[in-house]
């Protein structure tokens, strides 16, 4: 039997699957069923200060296949209900609180405030991309400097893991990481969905009621794969100091889960995937992987977290591996051009000469036609 457990800041989850923030909104009956249903770790709503009502609809929409766009407006109780109700653990689960604060000195008073609920882990939201209503504002993420304030202010209050969450709509994403890790942060969650909008062609006027939204899904899975590389990869090359990585984005199975493990990650994400497959995604997910780990030959997750990469590090092209299918698309792209026979070199050579006389020739007509 392949052992799934993990180890993330010092909580042992009983597979890598994680419920992000938002996905299950604010019931607790819903978050206490994710935990049933086999879900390795809980995220709550993200939690601002004050309560939130969120935005007008519509709110979600499907714009392309695999692919939706949300402007929820991070609708929550606000942190003062939100204690009244808040558990460390549900069915043995831990449950880690989402923190979302409009400035620095607001995100402090917010963590001393959930410092005192005792939880496990918390995970500071810097790049939700609507959260500014329909204001085009730089996301705290997209800014070194603000990240860091805004992960500092946190580390001041608490003494629990924190977690950043960071933004995919930036150019160097490892630049954004390491700033929430040299301020205090102990894990990187990656990516929060990307910068979106989609217009109605009747009416002439974007889709959603707040008109800017953050696409997820399966769409995005091959671009969220690329910006948790871009992480892993700095660290592994030490431009990055080594901290665990929650992969967000796209995954919505059991080999989608391995493929983000396979380039570095800790713990994987199903978000969007719950609409299509109900909390039910967790434990048949995690059964998935047990199946793909089992016809790899794989014990434990070790075994195969970041193998990936070697590919990416190595300057030479890696051997591809006698299981690859002879008419893998990947293996004829990396495949030499078959070597000529002499008789075809030969007439090639000769066809070179030829070819080469000819250019001579109307170089001289050229110049000729130059004197004239």
């Amino acid at each position: 039997m392949s052992d799934v457990t993990v180890d993330l800041l010092g909580m042992k989850l009983q597979n890598p699957t994680v419920l992000p923030s938002g996905i299950l909104g604010e019931s607790l009956g819903m978050l206490e069923e994710a935990a049933v249903k086999g879900v390795g770790m809980l995220i709550t709503k993200s939690i601002t200060m004050r309560p939130r009502e969120g935005y007008q609809g519509p709110t979600v929409i499907e714009a392309v296949p695999g692919g939706l766009i949300n402007a929820m407006g991070l609708p929550n109780p606000g942190v003062e209900e939100f204690a009244k109700t808040y558990k460390p653990k549900m069915s043995g689960v831990p449950v880690v609180p989402s923190l979302y604060g409009n400035s620095v000195s607001e995100l402090r008073v917010l963590s001393l405030a959930i410092d005192r609920l005792d939880p496990p882990a918390v995970e500071v939201n810097l790049s939700c991309p609507h959260a500014g209503g329909s204001s085009r504002r730089k996301l705290v993420a997209q800014d070194p400097a603000l990240t860091a304030q805004h992960i500092g202010a946190v580390a001041s209050t608490t003494d629990v893991p924190i977690i950043a969450k960071l933004s995919p709509n930036v150019t160097d994403i490892y630049e954004i990481a390491a700033a929430a890790l040299f301020a205090g942060a102990s894990a990187i969650s990656a990516v929060n969905t990307f910068s979106a909008i989609e217009i109605d062609g009747h009416f002439e006027r974007p889709v959603l009621g707040n008109f800017i939204g953050g696409m997820s899904g399966p769409a995005i899975k091959p671009l969220a794969l690329a910006k948790v590389t871009e992480i892993s990869l700095a660290m592994r090359d030490g431009r990055l100091e080594e901290a665990p990585i929650i992969a967000y984005g796209g995954a919505s199975n059991g080999e989608d889960i391995a493929k983000f493990l396979l380039i570095g990650a800790t713990a994987v994400g199903l978000g969007s995937a719950v609409y299509k497959r109900d909390v039910d995604i967790f434990s048949e997910s995690t059964d998935e992987l047990k199946v793909w780990m089992k016809e790899k030959g794989y014990d434990d997750i070790p075994a195969f977290r970041g193998k990936a990469l070697e590919w990416l590090e190595s300057e030479e092209t890696p051997e591809y591996g006698d299981e690859a299918p002879e008419d893998s698309a990947f293996v004829n792209m990396q495949s030499p051009l078959p070597k000529p026979s002499e008789d075809e070199s030969e007439e090639g050579e000769e066809e070179d000469e030829e070819d080469l006389d000819e250019d001579v020739e109307e170089d001289d007509l050229d110049e000729e036609d130059l004197e004239e």
